[in-house]
């Protein structure tokens, strides 16, 4: 028997809804509004706060804040989901940079660049193929030049075959980040790896955050609009160190340059790693 609000063996609120339908109703909005309204507070201080949502982790101010691994799982898979049906909105819109025109020169461009690598291909196996065919082996440079051609050939193929494995690939990266982090900030104490993985949990749901941003504005023609982001991104990611770590905004800016460099060299050979496995 509970004489009070909450039990005192599981914290559980004695009192929930009288068992009728509109008080049901009632406590689901109560319950859906505290998350949503627990949702966009994390929300405003991870993308307006850098290093914010990381540094209350580690403070131990956890109830203001959604879980950092439920944020970045709802973003991922908006991301994924947003991205595809944006491009085909804009697609059958015919709108902006989906128009018929803006599309039609793309394609005369990429025929331009099949036209050149072609060519290039034709002077690789015309010369400088003894040597390779002698280090590999016969066996062996077959293969290579399957693999070669498949990856000039069947981009289309590959993207299709890769787009459901790059969410699991990401997840992978988190801790491939939190690694990285804690070896550059090896000589600060008092951080654990849970706390450099969820910074780095962070950090991978704020790039998410720009790309559906991306995704979003995709449709107008802004020049560098990849390039921006990444400006964008790197900044963020410097700032957010500053703050999380309390380092130098010179040596912040080393780590976010050097651990973009090495990040993308392990996310680029699993890459190709997976594209060899599965083709």
């Amino acid at each position: 028997m509970v004489h009070r609000n909450y039990c005192p063996q599981c914290g559980q609120p004695a009192h929930l809804h009288d068992g009728s339908f509109w008080s049901m109703i009632l406590h689901f909005f109560a319950h859906y509004l505290h998350y949503e309204s627990k949702f966009l507070q994390t929300l405003k201080a991870l993308v307006f706060r850098p290093g914010r949502a990381s540094i209350d982790f580690k403070e131990k101010k956890r109830a203001r804040h959604v879980e950092p691994m439920s944020l970045y799982i709802f973003v991922v898979i908006s991301f994924f989901i947003l991205s595809n049906v944006l491009h085909d909105v804009y697609t059958t819109a015919g709108v902006g940079s989906f128009s018929p025109e803006v599309i039609a020169k793309e394609k005369v461009e990429y025929a331009k660049e099949e036209a050149e690598q072609a060519r290039r291909r034709a002077i690789r196996d015309s010369s400088g193929t003894s040597g390779l065919k002698n280090f590999l082996g016969t066996k062996g440079y077959e293969n290579y030049k399957k693999i070669q051609d498949f990856a000039d050939n069947d981009e289309e193929v590959i993207d299709e075959k890769m787009a459901p494995l790059a969410p699991k690939i990401f997840f992978f990266m988190v801790p491939v980040l939190a690694l990285l982090m804690s070896a550059f900030f090896a000589f600060k104490k008092g951080y654990t790896f849970v706390e450099h993985t969820v910074f780095a949990i962070h950090i991978h749901t704020f790039w998410f955050i720009t790309q559906i941003c991306e995704a979003i504005i995709e449709v107008i023609p802004i020049p560098f609009l990849t390039a921006v982001n990444l400006t964008i991104f790197l900044i963020y990611w410097t700032v957010a160190q500053v703050r999380f770590y309390q380092t130098k905004w010179l040596y912040a800016s080393l780590v976010s340059i050097m651990s973009f460099g090495l990040y993308l060299l392990v996310f680029v050979t699993i890459m190709f790693a997976v594209v060899i496995l599965l083709f």
